[in-house]
């Protein structure tokens, strides 16, 4: 999501939702969270706690380890949905506007998923989103029937 900080947003006429992706909860916003705790079990902390008091959640974070993103879905105790938003490496840096794969591929940025870092694939995601085959609001179109399907949001 664009702009600053935390904050809700009208994401459309059916659904309000909380959105925030992995830099905004790059530091804990309390001291339950270790600093040292990886980003992903931070940003699945946040999303457990606001989930289960009835606030919809979409987050956005790099999550390479499938491990880590099953942590996560035990976590939300079935109020977890993976969206594979499938692309190559080649795709992912041809859309990099920040150049960070050329920093990764000349060796100034270490551990970089896809480059130096593996990403594993997840197995069973409730989603794939095809983002070389569709356009951005084809994809979106997918998640958003996905979540009326299955009683998330109200049908439009």
């Amino acid at each position: 999501m664009a702009g600053s900080g935390w904050g809700l947003r009208r994401t459309s006429a059916r659904v309000a939702a909380y959105g925030a992706i992995g830099a905004q909860i790059a530091v804990p916003p309390c001291r339950v969270i270790s600093a040292a705790t990886n980003p992903i079990r931070r940003i699945a902390f946040v999303a457990n706690l606001l989930s289960r008091n009835g606030v919809p959640v979409i987050t956005a974070a790099i999550s390479p380890y499938r491990a880590t993103r099953d942590e996560a879905r035990q976590l939300m105790d079935g109020r977890f949905i993976e969206v594979y938003v499938k692309a190559s490496v080649e795709t992912c840096e041809e859309r990099d506007v920040k150049g960070l794969y050329k920093k990764a591929r000349a060796g100034e940025i270490k551990e970089f998923t896809g480059i130096s870092d593996p990403y594993e694939e997840p197995l069973n995601p409730e989603i794939t989103v095809e983002t070389e085959k569709q356009t951005p609001e084809e994809s979106a179109q997918q998640i958003l029937t996905y979540l009326e399907d299955n009683g998330w949001i109200p049908k439009a």
